[in-house]
């Protein structure tokens, strides 16, 4: 069903049973679960934050969950490129992490820019 397929909130039984299974022992029967928290900060609405919970100590690229998974690695010189093609699309660091700090980093970056 419909139901089955949405990732469930902090609140939902699977998760309870999930993460008793983790620190008391037994079975459960999943090694890991999506969860959709709640949205606790700005940034975690902003990000669409989204979380695991993990029901075993058996590694997430180990477990079922390895045909969801893909591993990007980006090579080292590229960041700067990146980053540019990121700020033309505007993402910037204070759009994904919106506090002082990130404002203050990207206010001294755009005046060095502009000297």
């Amino acid at each position: 069903t419909a139901s089955d397929t949405r990732i469930p909130g902090p609140d939902s039984e699977l998760i309870y049973d999930l993460v008793s299974s983790a620190f008391e022992g037994g079975e459960s029967p999943m090694t890991a679960m999506p969860v959709i928290p709640r949205k606790m900060d700005l940034r975690m609405v902003l990000q669409q934050s989204r979380f695991t919970i993990h029901g075993s100590a058996e590694p997430f690229e180990d477990s079922f969950a390895a045909k969801y998974l893909l591993r990007f690695t980006i090579p080292s010189g590229a960041k700067t490129r990146i980053q540019q093609e990121l700020r033309f699309l505007g993402i910037t660091r204070n759009t994904l992490f919106p506090d002082l700090a990130s404002l203050a980093e990207e206010t001294l970056k755009t005046a060095a820019l502009l000297v």
